[in-house]
């Protein structure tokens, strides 16, 4: 609305002037528009970065993960063989100290030693390996069995 004054003398504008006006409420308009667009396209720019970095991060963090787990698969498989080989051998020595026949009678127990380990591996598995305590920690067992006084049930 053209404000109707003394400048005029209460009369309507000149067509020109009222062009005038258009023309520059437009101008203000377009700058306004672009202006704005240009503030859309920057935080659009700057927000497709950060998703892609998101990504990137999430890939290296699946990567890690997947290596965490192999290294895991592998601890794992390293203190089950530790384990394997120590009752070997333990089955072995405690054969060959208290004969065919005293092995035969104490069995049961050793079974139960040998099931208690089994225990102790399976739950230690998951927790003390990623500290590479793992391995410490079941030889130190198999030690602390190997010291035990087996003695066939009476």
């Amino acid at each position: 609305m053209f404000p109707l004054g003394d400048a005029h003398g209460g009369r309507i504008p000149p067509l020109s002037q009222i062009l005038q006006t258009v023309q520059q409420n437009t101008d203000s308009l377009k700058a306004y528009i672009s202006a704005h667009h240009e503030i859309a396209c920057c935080s659009i720019q700057q927000h497709d970065a950060q998703l892609a970095m998101f990504a990137e991060a999430a890939k290296l963090q699946s990567r890690g993960l997947e290596q965490f787990l192999a290294s895991q698969e592998k601890a794992d498989l390293h203190i089950r063989e530790i384990v394997g080989l120590d009752l070997k051998a333990l089955a072995r020595q405690k054969q060959a100290e208290l004969g065919e026949e005293e092995m035969e009678r104490t069995e049961p127990m050793l079974r139960i030693y040998v099931h208690a380990l089994a225990d102790f591996v399976e739950a230690v598995g998951g927790r003390e390996t990623q500290s590479q305590n793992g391995e410490l920690n079941v030889a130190a067992s198999v030690a602390t069995i190997k010291k035990a006084e087996v003695k066939p049930r009476v």
